[in-house]
């Protein structure tokens, strides 16, 4: 119950994102002192974590992949430990703390002469794809397996993160990027395009100013003025397009 309290109290106490590594070690010990639902809290805390913080390292998703198949097997569910050893196999992350016989099951589970599968996304500019803790270039070649599947903002920041188990050549769909808008760049806009108007209605009215011209060259005078005026107001119309554009 202790260290339940403290599972569940780090989780909370953290700032930003829990202590992956601190909350792994936590899990694992929990694990194998036979405290089942106190693994399973941590085992959760740990995923959550996976959305947050640094990106994934392939050592913690390593670890992670370990401490989840041996809570299967303890759960007497080898279905789910087989899958979950096979992933970590992958990762190369046996620890000899779990025994001679999770090991027996943990080697059964290597993949060695397998079909790869293809994954695949569209990325937004400058984010970048982490497969299981290494970062990778599309379309990916890989296992049948479980995958946790990162992407990451120009920032370095966690964007989309998702644990999955990829069995056939696979697409995954991401949440377009919130839009950052500047606000000056639209002020700019406005007040180009405003201009634009303005000086269309401006040319507009010449044509009676030229109407009523006592003189051939008030006519001249009004008729210069005029092509000015649709000239800057044909400027002032693209500078808006422009800058829309960019906005």
């Amino acid at each position: 119950m202790e260290l339940l309290f403290g599972l569940i109290l780090a989780f909370c106490k953290a700032e930003e994102c829990p202590d992956r590594q601190t909350m792994l070690e936590q899990s694992q010990t929990a694990l194998l002192q036979g405290l089942l639902s106190e693994s399973a809290t941590g085992i959760t805390i740990v995923e959550h974590s996976f959305s947050c913080g640094p990106p994934v390292s392939s050592q913690e998703l390593g670890q992670f992949m370990m401490l989840r198949g041996a809570h299967y097997f303890f759960l007497d569910q080898p279905t789910g430990a087989q899958l979950y050893f096979r992933a970590a196999s992958d990762l190369h992350a046996w620890n000899d703390v779990y025994g001679p016989q999770l090991q027996q099951l943990y080697n059964a589970t290597q993949q060695d002469d397998v079909d790869m599968i293809t994954l695949s996304l569209k990325l937004p500019r400058q984010y970048n794809l982490y497969l299981d803790g290494t970062p990778q270039d599309l379309p990916v070649q890989t296992k049948s397996n479980y995958h946790l599947i990162q992407v990451i903002d120009p920032n370095g920041h966690i964007y989309f993160s998702q644990l999955h188990y990829v069995q056939t050549d696979h697409t995954i769909s991401i949440p377009p990027p919130p839009t950052t808008h500047s606000r000056p760049l639209l002020l700019a806009a406005i007040g180009t395009g405003s201009s634009s108007i303005i000086s269309g209605i401006l040319a507009h009215k010449k044509n009676e100013a030229m109407y009523n011209a006592q003189s051939l060259e008030e006519l001249d005078k009004h008729y210069l003025q005029q092509r000015i005026l649709i000239g800057f107001s044909g400027i002032s119309l693209g500078a808006t397009g422009v800058l829309f554009l960019f906005w």
